[in-house]
């Protein structure tokens, strides 16, 4: 008797470009303004006889760009994300809302964060199929994450929309001790007495003068338990590892510790890697 072969499928993910999601939102938007509709109502207007497995996909794409925005199962509505893309006031805000949206799902903000945008769409597609995606799944995926990488142009600093407020200078970094004898406490309103530590990079952190001793070892136990959202990390990292039967181009997300006088690191599959057998980039 054969056995019954379980057909896999590839994790929930975007399997059509933020350009054809925008529109997409861009005829529901037409059609419906900024109300609130029920799914059913949503599939009719992109063009959909009623609800079903492709009309469901679509829905899910566009709220995992952040294009639409409600409650799974609830009304839906065109989101503000949607109306600074389909209604910019400005070409910046337009490439910020773009690269907002095209980081939106988490699978193409983690292969991003990677370093995967600047892999050739094999390689991505490859990584993808290890990772969990059957082969067809993957190589759609891995073509919707570089088209969206064009169309946003991920490869380019990020841009912020600006402000309208007079630019002021970053304070000068000073030393702990000249930072102790010549800092100047700050006013705010209200009376609070603020005292602004400069940072090495520019910035500078503001903490409240006059607090109880209990306060300020509480704030600075919460500053630890903080402390891997506030310190940049130096990983991940694109290597290659270079092992005894080939090259491999390789992501690193961790440093493991070290065995027997050798460094072993993490790659983003899992797998760990001895130091020296990695050229970084």
């Amino acid at each position: 008797m054969n056995d019954d072969i379980k057909k896999t499928r590839s994790p929930s993910c975007p399997r059509i470009t933020l350009q054809e999601a925008i529109e997409l939102v861009k005829t529901l938007h037409v059609k419906s303004g900024k109300s609130a509709l029920r799914p059913e109502t949503a599939v009719q207007a992109l063009g959909y006889k009623g609800i079903n497995g492709a009309a469901l996909g679509v829905l899910a794409t566009l709220k995992s760009y952040g294009l639409l925005e409600g409650e799974r199962g609830g009304n839906l509505a065109v989101s503000p994300l949607s109306l600074r893309l389909i209604h910019p006031l400005s070409s910046t805000q337009e490439s910020a809302a773009r690269r907002e949206a095209a980081l939106k799902p988490s699978l193409f903000a983690g292969l991003f964060d990677g370093g995967y945008l600047a892999c050739d769409e094999d390689v991505l597609s490859n990584h993808l199929v290890q990772s969990s995606f059957t082969i067809e799944g993957a190589k759609k995926v891995a073509s919707v994450f570089k088209a969206n990488g064009e169309f946003a142009k991920l490869s380019q600093e990020s841009i912020e929309e600006p402000v309208n407020v007079t630019a002021v200078p970053p304070p000068k970094p000073l030393s702990i001790k000249s930072s102790v004898e010549h800092f100047v406490p700050m006013r705010a309103a209200g009376g609070i007495n603020e005292l602004a530590i400069p940072l090495d990079d520019g910035r500078a952190a503001v903490v409240p003068i006059g607090m109880t001793e209990e306060t300020f070892d509480m704030l600075i136990e919460s500053l630890k338990l903080w402390k891997r959202k506030l310190v940049k990390s130096e990983f991940p990292k694109l290597a290659v590892w270079k092992n005894k039967d080939h090259d491999m181009p390789v992501t690193i997300v961790a440093k493991m510790g070290e065995r027997d006088g050798r460094v072993f690191y993490q790659s983003s599959t899992g797998t760990g890697i001895p130091g020296d057998e990695l050229e970084f980039s």
